[in-house]
């Protein structure tokens, strides 16, 4: 967590320090940084019909932090994904959505997601065999 502090009107550069040292101080002391959702951390698994592999893992791009009174506990965190239509191939580290989160029911941030894999397209006869696996499966 990082604070800035600006004093007007003093005079002096040794008042100035005291009073930006006392409010930083004062912020330090008062509020924390907490962490919601870590970057690299699985979100969930989405799966894409015609990729070499059918499912894989959504993670955030950046770590998502809110700042708060150190008293304050963190409220119900729900979150929405919602993903861009990619075409395939899609490379690790490409964006590929976003994720609103959301504090008992406030938008509290925003963050790029992006897969955990490079993500192929299928070869034909990799899919065929794939709906052919899916057709038997059903008869039985």
């Amino acid at each position: 967590m990082r604070l800035i502090a600006t004093v007007m009107g003093e005079e002096k550069a040794v008042d100035r320090n005291s009073e930006v040292s006392s409010l930083l101080d004062y912020g330090y002391a008062k509020m924390k940084a907490q962490k919601i959702l870590e970057k690299g951390k699985e979100i969930t698994k989405v799966k894409f019909d015609k990729a070499e592999t059918k499912e894989v893992s959504v993670v955030a791009k950046d770590d998502v932090s809110v700042v708060r009174d150190k008293n304050e506990k963190i409220g119900t965190i729900t979150y929405n994904l919602k993903l861009n239509n990619k075409k395939l191939p899609i490379k690790k580290g490409e964006v590929i959505g976003l994720l609103e989160i959301k504090e008992n029911g406030n938008k509290i941030d925003e963050v790029e997601v992006t897969i955990e894999q490079d993500l192929k397209k299928a070869k034909v006869l990799t899919l065929y065999t794939r709906y052919l696996k899916q057709m038997v499966s059903g008869i039985f």
